[in-house]
């Protein structure tokens, strides 16, 4: 499932990945600034809209977290497959045409976005909550 949650005045898309026994629940950031994915975003289609997961960009929230947030939509079953199998390192690269651009220069738009894009849950990436 695909929600949103505000932290401040910031906008925050997120995938839920996993729950755990203690209410926690790991997620992955998603950002509707496709043109800024990167070979390490999946491009999703969400509602006619289109977002990047951020694979490689998880955090932890609680439930009550999940009750305050915007349910977006449903991502597929074929694309939560996708994100399983690369996490769990099945795949080592998302498929060709559902990911961003290759980029790896620390200077480029997008490496520069996913700094940005870490920063903003940087509190929640550890899963002591």
């Amino acid at each position: 499932d695909v929600y949103l949650m505000f932290e401040g005045h910031i906008p925050i898309y997120y995938v839920v990945f996993e729950a755990f026994e203690d209410g926690t629940y790991e997620v992955l950031k998603a950002t509707t600034w496709i043109a800024l994915a990167n070979h390490e975003d999946l491009i999703v289609e969400i509602n006619d809209e289109m977002l990047a997961v951020e694979v490689w960009n998880n955090f932890y929230i609680r439930e009550e977290d999940i009750k305050k947030s915007v349910f977006i939509g449903q991502i597929s079953n074929r694309d939560m497959e996708i994100i399983k199998k690369y996490k769990s390192g099945l795949i080592e690269e998302l498929p060709l045409p559902k990911r961003g651009l290759y980029a790896v220069n620390p200077t480029s738009y997008q490496q520069l976005f996913h700094k940005k894009e870490s920063e903003i849950v940087e509190k929640r990436k550890l899963k002591i909550l």
